[in-house]
């Protein structure tokens, strides 16, 4: 490749990637700042993450919306966030109705909107893999990622 031309994004990994790696530092120090916004304000839409993680100054790119977005998914994917739709009152009234935007679930993750039973409450108990999970196979509570992080809880 010749030295003026840059390889794309879909080549390089973009942002999340550094020498081919992926930057867990990184996106881990964008998730704790787009969750504490999320957190500080009760509410939040994508565009007030952007501009917060904007105006914090911790990385030296500027993010996308998108790439925000990704961060924003992830915390929802962990289930330290929610993305819900404005109905443009209480909390949200700052909110043109039917955005969609963000609340954080409790403090970190733990506590907050009630559960609706034990099972809930444990990976098992809402692990689409739990059909194929046997104590000596491929899937099982030994080789679990979730369910050791539950236990470490």
């Amino acid at each position: 490749m010749s030295a003026e031309f840059e390889p794309s994004s879909e080549i390089t990994g973009g942002a999340w990637y550094v020498e081919g790696s992926l930057d867990t530092e990184f996106i881990n120090v964008l998730k704790e700042q787009c969750w504490r916004k999320i957190y500080g304000v009760k509410v939040a839409t994508l565009e007030g993450i952007a501009d917060a993680i904007k105006r914090s100054n911790v990385c030296q790119i500027e993010l996308t919306k998108q790439q925000v977005e990704e961060i924003v998914k992830a915390l929802v994917l962990d289930n330290e966030v929610m993305e819900v739709k404005s109905t443009g009152t209480g909390e949200f009234a700052s909110i043109p109705v039917g955005k969609v935007c963000y609340k954080c679930i409790g403090k970190r993750g733990y506590g907050g909107e009630p559960k609706l039973g034990a099972l809930p409450s444990i990976p098992c108990g809402v692990c689409p893999q739990i059909s194929r999970c046997t104590p000596d196979g491929i899937i099982s509570p030994n080789t679990c990622a979730y369910y050791q992080k539950w236990l470490d809880f």
